[in-house]
């Protein structure tokens, strides 16, 4: 069987899970497939904001972005209510895609011990 595995994308990945683990919420700076809602996600809350920060995300808080991952970092203004988008925001699992192509399936596991 031959084993495909995106080292680059599973250490990206990982890292974003990292960030997510310390209680950052990270924001795509595209729609890219990851499951992280995206900067144009945030609509017409999104205006320009001033050093240190890129964006400001109506009055809930602002978006910073990081070159190490890609993305933005969201930080929330305190006492202030998150952008809808926001309110359901989920932390990333790696998954492992296995297909099975004389039974024609796909047989799809979640964890981390796996080849992606």
């Amino acid at each position: 069987m031959n084993v495909y595995e995106d080292k680059y994308l599973r250490e990206m990945v990982n890292r974003i899970i990292a960030r997510q683990k310390e209680g950052k919420i990270i924001i795509a700076a595209y729609k890219d497939g990851s499951g992280l809602p995206a900067r144009e996600d945030l609509g017409q809350e999104l205006t320009r904001a001033a050093y240190p920060y890129d964006y400001a995300v109506g009055k809930a808080g602002f978006l910073k972005y990081d070159s190490e991952l890609g993305a933005y970092l969201f930080t929330a203004k305190s006492g202030e209510k998150l952008p809808q988008v926001l309110a359901n925001y989920r932390v990333l699992t790696l998954g492992e895609a296995i297909l099975d192509v004389k039974d024609r399936s796909i047989h799809i596991q979640r964890g981390s011990k796996f080849h992606l």
